[in-house]
């Protein structure tokens, strides 16, 4: 090897360190977590191009500020909204068939969709009921405020009962 090949492969390696180096001091990698959910059972192909569609038309119509394209996006909002509430109607009708003599299963899949978790109720009651050490029937009163707040706080619950009589 000839000393000028020498020079170049010295001068190659120090620009090589250089620019790792000042990466390293300037933009050190940092290490992060990345927590894997496993998919919605009722989440399809079709729904995720259709959400990809979506994000498209949301990108062309904030590119472009056009009213046309904003109808477009809100078509396609409509036909994602309406994929996914037919999706999950279906896959919860099926769990519901499937298990109608399972009680163990068919109970908390109930609780699940009317969305009622029992231990938030069991805080609120400890929380605002044990403190005053109130009489019982303060305390029953005050138990029955609590869950008529639960129940008027309620997403629709018409409109579950009319999808389960749609099974």
């Amino acid at each position: 090897m000839t000393t000028s090949m020498i020079c170049l492969l010295w001068s190659h390696a120090m620009i090589k360190f250089s620019a790792r180096y000042s990466i390293y001091v300037h933009a050190p990698s940092r290490q992060r977590s990345i927590t894997v959910r496993p998919k919605a059972p009722w989440y399809t192909s079709e729904i995720a191009s259709q959400k990809r569609l979506r994000r498209k038309l949301e990108h062309l119509w904030r590119r472009t500020k056009s009213q046309t394209h904003r109808k477009e996006y809100q078509k396609q909002c409509c036909v994602v909204n309406d994929l996914l509430y037919a999706s999950k109607q279906a896959y919860y009708c099926g769990k519901i068939k499937d298990n109608l003599h399972n009680p163990k299963f068919l109970f908390p899949t109930i609780n699940k969709l009317l969305q009622m978790n029992t231990d938030r109720f069991a805080e609120k009651i400890l929380k605002y009921a044990l403190p005053f050490r109130v009489p019982s029937l303060i305390l029953v009163l005050h138990l029955f405020l609590l869950l008529r707040a639960q129940l008027v706080s309620l997403p629709s619950v018409k409109w579950i009962a009319v999808s389960f009589i749609n099974c």
